[in-house]
C-alpha cells in the first residue's frame, strides 16, 4: 500500500517527501521536549478517559510512572478521584465543551498531599489539563493566615487595653472638668448681676484654656474674659491658677490697671517665667468693673478688646487694650491702659477670646476672622441676648461644615 501511494513519483519527489517528514519528526520532537521542560503538568486525556499524552511534569506530580499512566483511564490509576471535585469539572469540561478553573489538594497513597491550580480546556481529543503545583504558596497563605490571626489577636489585646486606658484618662478629664467649672462662675451668676447677658462657652475639648471669671466687690461687679496659651489640659490649668490669683487680688478700691499688673506678676511668678528654660506661658484677657450706681464700666486688657453698640446703633466702638499678654516674656512692671466707658440703659458690649474668629470654615476653610466677627456681632443688635447666643452656636456650627474646631471660644454679651 505504501508503494502505491508513491507510485509513479520521481527519485526527487520521493527525496522531499521524506525530507519534510524527518522536519515533522523533528519538530514534533521539540514540541515534546518543551512540553516535557513545561513547569507545568500537560496531559491530554481522550473521551474513553484514557490518558494519550502527559508530560515529565505530570510524571512527577503524580508520582507514578509514564508507562503507568498512558492507555490507562484517570479512575484506572487514581480510583479515589470518582466522587471528587476534580472529576466533576473534568467531567462537565469533556461533556459540555467549556472551560474549567480551580484549585485542587491531592492525596497521595503515601500519606502526603499538594496542592495545584489547575486549568481544564477542551480540545479536539477530548481535554488537556494544565496543572502547576501551589503547595508552597498555599502553606504561605496559611501561615500568612495564621500570622494575621496573631496579629489580629494582638490588636484586640492592645485595643481593649487602650480604650481601658483612653476611658481612664476621659474620667481624669471630666473630673478636671468638674473641678474647673468649681473655679469659674456659673452663667446663673452672670445673670443674677446682668439679667439680660449671655455666656456662649464651647470648649474645643472637655476643659477649656478659655475662662471666665465675676466677683462682687462692694458696690461693684468685676468680672474678665481669658483666654490661656493653648487648650484642653494645659490650658485649664493654666485658667485654674489665672481664677485663683483674680480671686486673691481684687478689691473694690484698686484700679483695674493695677489688679492687671498684678496678675500679670503672680502668674509669671507661678509659671517661673523668669527663668530661661521655664514655661513661657499666659494668658489674653479682658477685664471690667461695673458700677452700676454711676452706669459706668472700667475696662483694661492684654491683647483683648472691647466692643460696644449703642441702644438704636448697629456701629461698633471697640476699645484697644494694651498689646502684650499676661504671663510669658511680659515685664514685672509692664502697665496696661485702661478706659472708664459710661453706659445708658440698652448700650450691649461684648467680650471674646479669638476662638470664634480663628475657626476655619465656609466654602474655601479660610478663618472666619474678626472683621466679621464684628460684623456678627453688629448685625444682631434687634435679638434678645438669649437668642444672640443662639444665633452665635447656630452660626458656628453652620460656618464649620463640619470641620474640627480648632481652638475653645468664648463670647460674653451684656446688655445694660
Amino acid at each position: 500500500m505504501f508503494d502505491k501511494m508513491y507510485e509513479g513519483r520521481s527519485e526527487a519527489e520521493l527525496k522531499q517527501i521524506i525530507t519534510e517528514y524527518e522536519r515533522s519528526l523533528r519538530i514534533e520532537k521539540r514540541y515534546q521536549e518543551t512540553l516535557n521542560h513545561m513547569m507545568e503538568g500537560f496531559q491530554i486525556i481522550d473521551f474513553d478517559w484514557r490518558y494519550l499524552y502527559v508530560n515529565d511534569t505530570v510524571v512527577r506530580h503524580s508520582k507514578t510512572s509514564r508507562e503507568v499512566l498512558l492507555g490507562k483511564t484517570l479512575l484506572e490509576v487514581f480510583p479515589q478521584l470518582e466522587d471528587s471535585q476534580l472529576h466533576r469539572s473534568m467531567k462537565k469540561c469533556m461533556e459540555n465543551r467549556v472551560p474549567e478553573q480551580f484549585e485542587n489538594k491531592m492525596e497521595y497513597a503515601d500519606g502526603t498531599s499538594a496542592w495545584f491550580r489547575l486549568s481544564i480546556q477542551p480540545v479536539p481529543e477530548g481535554i488537556c489539563v494544565l496543572s502547576m503545583e501551589i503547595t508552597q504558596l498555599k502553606k504561605a497563605e496559611e501561615d500568612l493566615r495564621r500570622l494575621n490571626d496573631v496579629l489580629d489577636q494582638k490588636v484586640k489585646i492592645r485595643t481593649s487595653i487602650l480604650a481601658e486606658k483612653n476611658n481612664e484618662i476621659m474620667d481624669s478629664i471630666n473630673y478636671a472638668q468638674k473641678i474647673q467649672q468649681c473655679f469659674l462662675p456659673t452663667e446663673r451668676d452672670f445673670t443674677h448681676h446682668f439679667p439680660q447677658s449671655f455666656i456662649f462657652f464651647q470648649p474645643k475639648d472637655v476643659v477649656s484654656g478659655d475662662f471666665y471669671w465675676l466677683k462682687n466687690v462692694g458696690n461693684k461687679t468685676i468680672f474678665a474674659m481669658a483666654d490661656c496659651t493653648g487648650h484642653g489640659v494645659p490650658g485649664a490649668l493654666i485658667s485654674i491658677i489665672g481664677a485663683t490669683v483674680l480671686n486673691d487680688i481684687s478689691c473694690a478700691d484698686a484700679p483695674l490697671s493695677a489688679i492687671l499688673q498684678d496678675l500679670n506678676r503672680r502668674i509669671k511668678e507661678a509659671l517661673k517665667s523668669e527663668n530661661d528654660d521655664s514655661l513661657q506661658d499666659g494668658m489674653d484677657i479682658a477685664l471690667c468693673s461695673y458700677d452700676p450706681a454711676q452706669s459706668e464700666i472700667e475696662f483694661t486688657g492684654a491683647n483683648r478688646p472691647l466692643w460696644l453698640v449703642r441702644k438704636g446703633s448697629s456701629d461698633l466702638e471697640e476699645f484697644c487694650s494694651t498689646r502684650v499678654p499676661i504671663g510669658g516674656y511680659t515685664s514685672n512692671n509692664q502697665e496696661f491702659i485702661s478706659h472708664k466707658i459710661s453706659l445708658s440703659k440698652g448700650d450691649t458690649f461684648y467680650l471674646a477670646s479669638d476662638g470664634y474668629a480663628d475657626q476655619d470654615g465656609g466654602e474655601r476653610g479660610k478663618k472666619f476672622k474678626t472683621k466679621n466677627f464684628k460684623q456678627l456681632l453688629a448685625g444682631m443688635q434687634l435679638l434678645p441676648m438669649s437668642h444672640q447666643k443662639k444665633h452665635l452656636e447656630n452660626f458656628a456650627e453652620t460656618w464649620r461644615a463640619g470641620r474640627e474646631q480648632l481652638d475653645d471660644m468664648l463670647v460674653i454679651g451684656i446688655r445694660i
